[in-house]
């Protein structure tokens, strides 16, 4: 169901969209105050300069903060920690059976809300600015951003204009929701017209503007300086023709809007853990799996602790280094993460991201897996413990079709299970489309 206010910027000409979007993004101001700045310098000393001990003494320090904070202040926690002393990180190891906090994130077709105090979120956003940083961004750069939100109307399409503007935080956002191969033509006509310096976003919908530029041969007026994919993983075919299409660093980096640790890819092609915001721990840890429990630093309003977030880290030797100096530990490889999409003729390809985000909408929702054998039909499978089914048909049909339009037929089953797969993991896009064939 759509808010007034979404009908209201619906109707707006895009002048006003992008004057609405630029107010809006005055939020972004709160996120780079004084907090941000400091945070900012201590992730660069920790990761450039300071020594492995003092990285490790520094995680232990903010390990036991959060813990106490947690304990003093959040009402589970102080069930569930009382009674045990906590003066060293090796306590970690001790509350294993005591918590049990075990949500998964939207692209596993169930949603966690995550709430941040401001400190928090200036921390988190200069851990990703330092991470950006190494590459020349700072805050204000010209960006081309991909995202999940819904930001064009029919009539903007009907204009063929598929995109609004802050102009201030000098971003240009991207509907996600209208990767077709005409609609992407007018992309990046706009985009030889603005010059973006980088992107960032979605890597399935970045991914299907490299490929149209490479099959079309189209001409690229601008010289990106780095490309950050956001919410999906990043494959390797993709980052292939991503370096050959844009000619710049595309470095990856993993964290949750739940409040992750960071591991973040360094200008030397490798990818370091930042034991400064938070602990990977793996969650069976005589077993070959791979899959990690996370404590977050900078989670207060929703503390982090011992979370199984789903997916696997492999460590690397802990005695290996890096070229670029950091004495972060190294990464061989992040498990678990599959770019996956959905199709339609009307819309093209919309990933993961936007897909995971209809849950977010749909109260009552505990699980969804979308289905896709071809290009005309949808198949939603549902988890529900609400009776009203024809309700939660029409909220998801309606999210659906912003996504996907109006032509694709999309079918609802509701079940009382989804099963796993055989690897253990669930998996919220089932579809049997190769992304090339649908670019």
């Amino acid at each position: 169901m759509k808010s007034l206010k979404q009908k209201i910027y619906e109707k707006v000409p895009p002048i006003i969209k992008n004057l609405l979007i630029t107010i809006y993004n005055f939020r972004l101001r709160a996120w780079h105050g004084k907090k941000y700045r400091d945070s900012l310098k201590k992730y660069e000393y920790m990761f450039f300069e300071a020594t492995f001990e003092e990285i490790k003494a520094a995680q232990e320090k903010r390990f036991l903060d959060l813990i106490n904070f947690a304990k003093e202040n959040n009402d589970y926690y102080k069930e569930k920690l009382a009674g045990i002393e906590i003066n060293s990180i090796n306590i970690i190891s001790k509350i294993k059976d005591k918590l049990v906090v075990n949500y998964t994130g939207g692209t596993t077709g169930k949603s966690l809300k995550s709430y941040y105090t401001i400190n928090d979120m200036q921390e988190r956003q200069a851990n990703l600015d330092f991470f950006r940083g190494m590459f020349g961004y700072k805050f204000g750069s010209k960006t081309a951003w991909f995202s999940g939100k819904n930001l064009v109307s029919k009539k903007d399409e009907f204009k063929n204009v598929f995109w609004v503007r802050d102009y201030i935080n000098k971003i240009t956002y991207y509907s996600t929701f209208h990767m077709k191969k005409d609609y992407i033509d007018y992309m990046i006509q706009d985009m030889n017209k603005i010059k973006p310096e980088f992107f960032v976003g979605f890597p399935s919908a970045i991914y299907a503007i490299a490929y149209r530029i490479k099959r079309k041969n189209i001409k690229i007026d601008f010289k990106l300086k780095a490309i950050f994919p956001t919410s999906e993983p990043l494959l390797d075919y993709q980052k292939e023709l991503l370096i050959e299409v844009f000619k710049c660093p595309v470095p990856d980096q993993y964290a949750s809007s739940e409040g992750a640790p960071f591991i973040y890819e360094c200008p030397y092609g490798n990818l370091h853990y930042d034991m400064y915001s938070g602990i990977f721990e793996k969650r069976y840890p005589n077993s070959e799996l791979n899959e990690v429990l996370v404590t977050a630093f900078s989670t207060h309003s929703m503390p982090l602790i011992r979370y199984a977030i789903g997916d696997g880290v492999e460590f690397d030797d802990l005695e290996k280094k890096c070229n670029c100096g950091s004495q972060m530990p190294l990464i061989k490889k992040i498990e678990g993460r599959k770019m996956t999409f959905v199709y339609s003729k009307e819309r093209g390809i919309v990933g993961a991201g936007n897909i995971s985000n209809i849950v977010k909408y749909t109260p009552g929702i505990e699980k969804i897996q979308v289905i896709q054998n071809d290009k005309e039909n949808i198949l939603i499978k549902v988890v529900t413990e609400d009776s009203n089914h024809k309700k939660i048909s029409s909220i998801l049909e309606s999210e659906m079709r912003d996504r996907l339009g109006d032509k694709i037929n999309i079918e609802f089953d509701f079940v009382d299970e989804i099963a796993n797969e055989k690897s253990g993991k669930f998996v919220m896009i089932k579809n049997k489309l190769s992304i090339n064939e649908c670019v």
